[in-house]
């Protein structure tokens, strides 16, 4: 694949449709991610609506660590590359698995011309891996079954430290239109519980923030 020129990132907020990928037409479940201005840059306040209203999810003896962890932890554009099928249409399922793509580095993480870019270059080492380290990537990213945080390979990650995830979206009323976006596109603010044996959480913005009405 040819390593074609990422945008800068001062253009990372470029919401232009990347890979329109699904069952629907683009503007029938619409989001806009630039409403998210005011919540990128962390900290935030543990006190801001957005913090107080994720941290609400917690148990009550958890929610001020939450509150925390959600004002001073990194928020990512992820790319979902692939999901439970049930997801692509409107409905109310429970925990349905998706495969996310992502970055933490300040370059990337919000930089949406570089997720189309290596989602398009995991799905081609996935589906025909090219070298030994891709081999090893697509063996355990094709296994549907397993739940995992993989390192991209080189040539999927275009110079950045990325990862692909696995985790499980409890809800899919939490998602966009009670569906996933055609952009494929969720925002998440991700935080990491040990410094010592790394465990990340993902946390999914709630859809009122980046939602528009049709």
């Amino acid at each position: 694949m040819k390593n074609t020129k990422i945008q800068s990132a001062d253009r990372r907020f470029d919401t232009k449709p990347v890979m329109a990928v699904g069952k629907h037409i683009e503007d029938k479940h619409p989001i806009d991610l630039l409403k998210l201005r005011p919540y990128v840059k962390a900290p935030r306040g543990d006190a801001s609506d957005l913090v107080l209203e994720m941290a609400a999810a917690e148990p009550f003896f958890k929610r001020k660590q939450t509150q925390k962890k959600l004002s001073e932890a990194e928020m990512a554009f992820a790319y979902v590359s692939s999901c439970d099928e049930r997801l692509t249409a409107p409905g109310s399922n429970r925990f349905c698995r998706a495969v996310i793509i992502y970055s933490l580095e300040e370059s990337y993480r919000l930089n949406i011309s570089w997720l189309s870019q290596a989602a398009a270059a995991v799905s081609l080492q996935a589906s025909a891996p090219q070298t030994k380290d891709c081999r090893a990537f697509a063996k355990l990213y094709n296994d549907s079954t397993s739940y995992f945080r993989l390192r991209l390979p080189q040539e999927c990650s275009f110079g950045a430290t990325a990862w692909a995830a696995s985790l499980l979206i409890a809800q899919q009323e939490l998602l966009p239109h009670s569906c996933m976006p055609p952009e494929r596109l969720l925002p998440f603010i991700i935080t990491e519980n040990s410094k010592r044996k790394p465990n990340f959480k993902y946390y999914l913005l709630p859809r009122k923030y980046y939602e528009v009405a049709p």
